[in-house]
């Protein structure tokens, strides 16, 4: 529904290229810009998906290609982000009960 309206007003083409072009962005550290939360990335995973779904002429011009890229690239990046969270988490629950079983140990000494 939304889409039919922005091809209407003829904007279509220039909210998907804004769009891939904020899913391309990269900051100097080599992090994304833009859609950083875990959060952020699963909505617009879901946005993406959803448009795979429509017939290839409803999407305008090369949209369909440029949204397989960015749907591979988005999954690929919120999978390493939530490894990273789970590693981290990981290794703060190995630390913190490492920290408890010292501080057991020197208790009953």
């Amino acid at each position: 529904m939304t889409l039919g309206i922005l091809q209407k007003l003829g904007v279509a083409a220039e909210v998907f290229n804004l769009l891939f072009q904020m899913l391309q962005q990269v900051k100097k550290s080599g992090l994304h810009a833009n859609f950083r939360r875990e959060h952020d990335k699963k909505v617009c995973l879901l946005e993406l998906t959803s448009l795979l779904a429509l017939p290839a002429d409803q999407l305008p011009g090369e949209a369909l290609e440029r949204l397989f890229r960015a749907t591979l690239d988005l999954l690929v990046a919120y999978k390493d982000q939530v490894a990273g969270t789970a590693h981290f988490i990981g290794c703060f629950f190995f630390s913190f009960s490492s920290f408890l079983f010292f501080k057991l140990i020197n208790s009953n000494s």
